[in-house]
C-alpha cells in the first residue's frame, strides 16, 4: 500500500513539473512570436513607411491580443507583471492608433521602442 501511494505521489509530481515546464515553453514561444511581429512594426515605422507600417501594425496587434489573452495573469512570483504588461499594451495601442490616423510615424515609432 506504501508503494502505491509513493507511486502516486511520485506521478503527480512529475505531472506537476510537466504542467509548469509546458507553461513555460508556451510564454517563450509567445514571446518569440511576438518578437517575429514586433520587428517589423519598429522597422517599416522607423522607415517611415505607411503602407508597410500599416500592415506590420495589423499582425502586431492579432499577435499581441494572442499574448495577452494568455499570460496577462500569469502564475507568476513577478509582482510587476501585470503593470508593465499594461503599460506595453498601452504604448502598442498608442503606435497603431497613430500607424492608422496617418499621423507621425516617428511617434509610432517612439512608443514601440
Amino acid at each position: 500500500m506504501r508503494k502505491v501511494i509513493l507511486i502516486a505521489v511520485l506521478i503527480s509530481l512529475i505531472a506537476i513539473n510537466l504542467t509548469a515546464q509546458n507553461k513555460k515553453s508556451t510564454l517563450l514561444m509567445d514571446m518569440a512570436q511576438f518578437d517575429k511581429a514586433y520587428i517589423p512594426a519598429l522597422f517599416f515605422t522607423n522607415q517611415n513607411n505607411a503602407e508597410f507600417s500599416a500592415g506590420a501594425i495589423d499582425g502586431l496587434l492579432r499577435v499581441w491580443n494572442g499574448f495577452m489573452s494568455r499570460h496577462k495573469n500569469p502564475e507568476s512570483s513577478d509582482s510587476l507583471w501585470g503593470k508593465d504588461i499594461g503599460r506595453i499594451d498601452m504604448l502598442i495601442g498608442n503606435a497603431a492608433e497613430i500607424v492608422y490616423k496617418q499621423e507621425s510615424l516617428d511617434s509610432a515609432h517612439e512608443n514601440l521602442e
